[in-house]
């Protein structure tokens, strides 16, 4: 997705456009489990249009100036992503998802639950924004939200069946 920028463009899991809105979505399964380095290239700093008004600039200069720390989430990453929506899609509502897989056991294990936390305070530092808004669901929770819906009854059910697990 182009962004605007010199470099190397932010690539999205999923994009779906529609006449009024733009849902993207960013997916995670294991790769939380793994600390993230926080690096953003001065490109993204000598931003000038609407995009450095919004709320998402600010989290940036904070990680880059390491007062906020984040290393189960790639908020980086989500943070590139808005620059490239907002940037391709100025007129549009967008909406950025972020989706992730965690075991039912999630809450019992230190990592997913720094997971959660840092998913919290990102949510927290970006909501509202006018420009893009930002939701995050687990796997487990969409799935559940299928199995109500009569034609992908069968298809969640395989989904809950294969990834569904303990770790």
């Amino acid at each position: 997705m182009e962004n605007g920028l010199k470099g190397t463009n932010p690539h999205l899991d999923v994009f779906l456009q529609g006449e009024n809105l733009t849902l993207a979505i960013e997916s995670k399964f294991l790769e939380i489990l793994s600390n993230k380095k926080q690096v953003f290239s001065r490109s993204y700093f000598k931003i000038t249009d609407h995009r450095k008004s919004s709320k998402w600039f600010r989290p940036m200069e904070r990680i880059a100036d390491g007062k906020v720390n984040f290393t189960m989430l790639d908020a980086a990453q989500l943070i590139k992503h808005f620059f490239g929506l907002c940037y391709t899609q100025p007129d549009k509502k967008t909406v950025l998802l972020y989706l992730f897989w965690e075991p039912l056991n999630a809450e019992e294990q230190q990592e997913y639950r720094q997971h959660r936390k840092e998913l919290e305070d990102f949510s927290g530092m970006v909501e509202r924004d006018s420009l893009l808004q930002f939701r995050h669901l687990s796997y487990n929770k969409l799935w559940s939200r299928w199995q109500t819906i009569p034609e992908m009854g069968t298809h969640s059910q395989n989904l809950v069946g294969r990834y569904e697990s303990n770790v």
